[in-house]
C-alpha cells in the first residue's frame, strides 16, 4: 500500500486524504466500518518516504557510519552528465590544453528527519542568518497584506540547467520575493559542492543587479557557507527568455549567445523544475515545517531519479542557475 501510494503522489501529486478516502471507498464504500487510520498513514508514509531517501543514498547497509552521520548532500540525487572531480572527469584534466575541454506548526514539535542531507540547506544556520540579517530581521512570519503569518512565501533553488537536476544543499525558504540574502545564502550553500577548480557560469533572471557588489555581500555570510571567489572563473548571464524583458545594454553584457562554453543552453529548466513540482504545494502548504521539508524533498529526489535513468530525455536546450 506505502508504494502504491508514493507512486500516486509522486506521478500524480495526490494528497494524503484523497487517497486515503479512495481507500475508504474500495471497502464498504461509506468509511463508516473501519477505525479512522488517517493520521497513522501519514506518519508511516513519512518514515517510508525518510527510509526509501536513504536506502536510494547507499545509507540502508552501511556497517561503518550511523544514519545520524550522513554527510551533507549524501542523499542527494546527482546529475551524472555534470563534470565532477574524481568521479566522471580523467586525471588530468585541469591541466588540460583548453581546446581539449568540452507556519500550521513549529520546527521544535514538527523538525526534519534529514536536515541538509539533501536539497534544502541545513534549517539552523540559515534560520540564524535570516533572522541576523538586518534586510531579513524585519520579515519575521512575511506578515504582509497578502502574505500575514505565512512561515515563507516561496523557494530559492540552484540547478544545473543543462540536464535540470536540483543541486546539494540548493533549496531554502524566501520571504516576500527573492532577496539578496537568501539568494547569495542558496548560492554559497550549493557552491561548497563544486570543485573551486572548475569555471562556473551563474545564470540568474536579474544577474545584471544581482551580480553587483556580490563579493562584498559574500563576506558578511556565517563561515558554515563563506567561499572565496577569487579562486574561481565566474560568468554571469541571464536565461535567454528572460533577458529579452531587459535593456539592450544588459542583453549585450549578460546573453548566453555571447558566453563560451554554453552550446545551446537556454538556462530556463528551472522553470521547468518548477512546473514539475507546482502539484505538490496544495499538499505542502497544510503540512508542518518539518513534514513540509522531507515531502518536498523526496518529490525533489523523484525528479533527480526520474531523469537519470531516462537519461534519454534530458533536453539538450536545457550552465548553472538561481532562481
Amino acid at each position: 500500500m506505502l508504494t502504491q501510494f508514493h507512486i500516486l503522489t509522486l506521478s500524480g501529486k495526490i494528497n494524503g486524504f484523497d487517497y486515503y478516502r479512495g481507500l475508504e471507498r474500495l471497502t464498504d464504500n461509506t468509511g463508516k466500518k473501519i477505525p479512522n487510520r488517517y493520521p497513522t498513514l501519514l506518519r508511516v508514509v513519512r518514515q517510508w518516504r525518510h527510509l526509501r531517501m536513504l536506502r536510494r543514498g547507499g545509507r540502508g547497509n552501511d556497517g561503518e557510519r550511523e544514519i545520524a552521520e550522513t554527510k551533507l548532500g549524501e542523499l542527494a540525487v546527482e546529475c551524472i552528465a555534470c563534470p565532477r572531480p574524481r568521479i566522471n572527469l580523467p586525471p588530468g584534466w585541469d591541466t588540460a590544453s583548453p581546446d581539449k575541454r568540452k507556519r500550521i506548526s513549529s520546527w521544535r514539535t514538527d523538525p526534519t528527519l534529514q536536515d541538509g542531507w539533501a536539497y534544502y540547506v541545513e534549517m539552523g544556520p540559515y534560520f540564524e542568518w535570516m533572522c541576523s540579517c538586518t534586510g531579513l530581521a524585519a520579515l519575521d512570519h512575511a506578515n504582509t497584506k497578502f502574505h500575514e503569518g505565512y512561515e515563507d512565501t516561496g523557494k530559492g533553488a540552484g540547478s544545473c540547467a543543462r540536464h535540470e537536476f536540483l543541486l546539494k544543499n540548493a533549496l531554502a525558504a524566501l520571504q516576500v520575493g527573492e532577496r539578496y540574502a537568501n539568494m547569495d545564502y542558496i548560492m554559497a550553500s550549493l557552491i561548497r559542492h563544486i570543485s573551486f577548480l572548475l569555471a562556473l557560469i551563474l545564470a540568474y533572471d536579474i544577474a545584471c543587479q544581482w551580480s553587483k557588489k556580490l563579493l562584498q555581500r559574500l563576506k558578511n555570510l556565517p563561515p558554515l557557507v563563506r567561499l572565496n571567489l577569487t579562486y574561481r572563473t565566474i560568468a554571469f548571464v541571464i536565461p535567454k527568455l528572460h533577458i529579452l524583458g531587459h535593456l539592450i545594454k544588459c542583453q549585450l553584457k549578460f546573453s548566453l549567445n555571447f558566453t563560451h562554453g554554453v552550446g545551446q543552453t537556454d538556462a530556463e529548466g528551472i522553470e521547468r523544475v518548477w512546473s514539475g513540482l507546482g502539484g505538490v504545494s496544495t499538499s505542502l502548504k497544510e503540512m508542518g515545517p518539518g513534514a513540509h521539508h522531507d515531502t518536498l524533498e523526496d518529490h525533489i529526489g523523484h525528479w533527480n531519479w526520474y531523469k537519470l535513468v531516462n537519461l534519454g530525455e534530458l533536453s539538450p536546450y536545457s550552465a548553472f542557475y538561481i532562481t
